[in-house]
């Protein structure tokens, strides 16, 4: 949406803001971003944050039996 309200010019943009939204709660958040970003991990001036983190990761044979999958359940 914020592309079109851009294009055609109308509404207020989320410039500087990062809209999220909790299906759960069904709520919206506005949160503010800092306008000082050259310290930033990623985007900063000395990023040390060069590339997505892969969050699976295989278990270990030793905590493999702790942990049940959806087709032991």
């Amino acid at each position: 949406m914020e592309a079109i309200k851009y294009l055609i010019g109308v509404g207020d943009l989320l410039t500087g803001y990062l809209l999220t939204y909790d299906a759960l709660t069904m709520e919206f958040r506005k949160i503010k971003l800092p306008k000082d970003t050259h310290n930033c991990a990623v985007c900063g001036n000395h990023p040390t944050i060069l590339e997505p983190i892969d969050y699976e990761q295989e278990v270990c044979e030793e905590t493999a039996g702790r942990f049940a999958t959806r087709d032991e359940q």
